[in-house]
Parts: structure tokens; C-alpha cells; sequence
């Protein structure tokens, strides 16, 4: 297992949404992406934390779906290299539908670098304050690697 770390990312295992990919011999699979609280004790997110546990494991914050207007939060997100090694990119950014068009509200990136077969992969990343714009919002990962996208959605609402 491979993990990266950079400004305050490290990472864990989520919740289980399935990604969409185009199913090929090259193919990486985005496992799990969310959003939680920034622990204040710095415990987590981080990997192997569990003492004795008999697999590998990734302690995140528990993923939310409610989110407020100002606060920072931990962004989480792990994903399996099936079978491609090169470059690649994740990306995310928060989107809303205001006045019936699509806005971004903040973008970040999480890592651009090398992806080996048979890694699994976890990141964390701390977000900026959010932003004053309440409603339903869209969190969006693309994981590029190559000529193709891995891509997946979470709906989470603002208050």
C-alpha cells in the first residue's frame, strides 16, 4: 500500500459510492470520497491507526453530508490503481446551481504525480472556509491518469 502526504494530507477509507469509469485494461477506481470534521487533536485522518487490527486500515472523519457556511473541513478520498502506471491528477471542487447556472464555489487540488498498479491510495486535505452560499451543493473528484478520467460525485447540502 502507497500513500502520499502533502500540506496536511494523509488519508483513510470513506464511505462506499461507487466511481464511474471507463472499464479498459488502464483503469483506476476512485473508492470513496467525503467530507468531516478537522480533528482538533490531529489524530486523524491516518492510516494503520487502529493497534492490531489484522488488515491495513484508514481512520478519517466520520463523513457528513451537512455542512456549514464558514467552516473548514477535511476533505478525505482513496482510489485503487487497477492496472495503469504514469502520471496522474486529482482534482475537487464544490459546485452549486444558482439562478439555473452551475458555480463553482471552491476548487483544490490533491495530488499530480506518479500512480503504480496495485496501489491503493488514500488522501486527506484540509479545505478553506466555505463559503457563503446556502443550498444543495455537489462535490466533484477527477482522478486523470493518461487519456482518461475517473470522476465521482457527492451531493452535500450548505448551511
Amino acid at each position: 500500500m502507497r500513500k502520499f502526504a502533502s500540506t496536511g494530507i494523509l488519508a483513510t477509507l470513506l464511505w462506499g459510492l461507487t466511481a464511474s469509469a471507463m472499464a479498459d485494461e488502464n483503469q483506476i477506481i476512485i473508492t470513496n470520497v467525503g467530507v468531516g470534521q478537522i480533528d482538533p487533536n490531529a489524530k486523524v485522518p491516518t492510516t494503520n491507526g487502529v493497534a492490531g487490527a489484522g488488515v491495513e486500515n484508514w481512520d478519517i472523519p466520520t463523513p457528513i453530508a451537512l455542512l456549514s457556511v464558514g467552516q473548514n473541513y477535511m476533505f478525505t478520498m482513496a482510489f485503487q490503481d487497477l492496472s495503469y502506471s504514469g502520471s496522474c491528477s486529482i482534482s475537487a471542487r464544490f459546485t452549486q446551481v444558482q439562478n439555473g447556472k452551475k458555480v463553482i464555489l471552491k476548487t483544490f487540488t490533491l495530488f499530480a504525480g506518479t500512480c503504480d498498479v496495485g496501489n491503493t491510495y488514500t488522501l486527506g486535505q484540509k479545505t478553506s472556509a466555505m463559503p457563503n452560499a446556502p443550498g444543495p451543493v455537489t462535490l466533484s473528484v477527477k482522478l486523470r491518469y493518461g487519456s482518461q478520467t475517473a470522476t465521482m460525485n457527492v451531493p452535500l447540502v450548505l448551511k
